[in-house]
């Protein structure tokens, strides 16, 4: 995995257009071009971890984890 920042991301994400129609992120697996629409409504400071297939953001994930706690 590596670290990406936004435009980074934006950029890793073009290069997967016509090649995959999705990508797992954060532990869903959506359509490329929703992920390019979650990428570009990031904050300029935030950054990802990413794969070949797949994008985590550490700033999302500590909130989605507490809510599956609490569900439970």
């Amino acid at each position: 995995m590596r670290e990406l920042s936004k435009p980074d991301l934006i950029n890793f994400l073009y290069g997967k257009v016509g090649r995959w129609d999705s990508i797992w992120w954060n532990g869903e697996l959506i359509g490329i071009g929703e992920a390019l629409g979650l990428a570009s409504e990031l904050l300029p400071s935030e950054c990802a971890m990413c794969s070949h297939d797949e994008v985590l953001l550490p700033t999302h994930l500590a909130p989605v984890a507490r809510n599956r706690v609490d569900r439970s």
